[in-house]
């Protein structure tokens, strides 16, 4: 799915046409041009190919994208050749008229040997200024899998 239109953003539906909406000149026949929520997804075209690269938002059909969320992914391959893929980070933006101030969260793990069985997922909170009560430290999150895949969540520490 590339957009998903909130019903704020749809002014009507045909069930004459495949695609309900009558897809005409570039442009959807029952989406508002200028009002209405879409929701607009981009996916990797390389490396972790149709996993979601980006998350953005826009005003009706013909709205100008802004960037909510992005992913960076990280791979392992098992002895057998076969390769997975999973967030290594998600950087969130909270500002829509900029893509300076970003709040960033990083995720690494370890697998069993020659395995693509997950055995440790360490997951790096964003940091916290003091201006906003925070530590300015990033918290972490060390979860420890058994062989069975199943989670023990370790303790949280302030950047230690």
């Amino acid at each position: 799915m590339i957009w998903e239109a909130q019903p704020s953003a749809v002014n009507g539906y045909d069930d004459t046409y495949d695609d309900l909406m009558e897809y005409s000149g570039g442009s959807y026949t029952y989406l508002n041009n200028r009002t209405g929520l879409i929701n607009v997804t981009d996916y990797c075209s390389s490396g972790a190919v149709g996993y979601v690269q980006t998350q953005k938002v826009r005003q009706g059909q013909s709205g100008s994208d802004i960037l909510v969320r992005s992913y960076t992914y990280t791979s392992n391959t098992d002895s057998g050749g076969n390769t997975i893929y999973m967030v290594a980070t998600q950087v969130d933006y909270p500002d829509a008229t900029t893509t300076a101030t970003t709040i960033t969260t990083s995720y690494s793990y370890t697998f069993y040997t020659g395995t693509n069985q997950l055995s440790q997922r360490v997951t790096t909170l964003p940091s916290i200024s003091s201006g906003q009560n925070g530590s300015g430290s990033s918290a972490t999150i060390t979860e420890d899998y058994d062989k069975y895949g199943t989670s023990r969540r370790g303790p949280m520490n302030a950047g230690r």
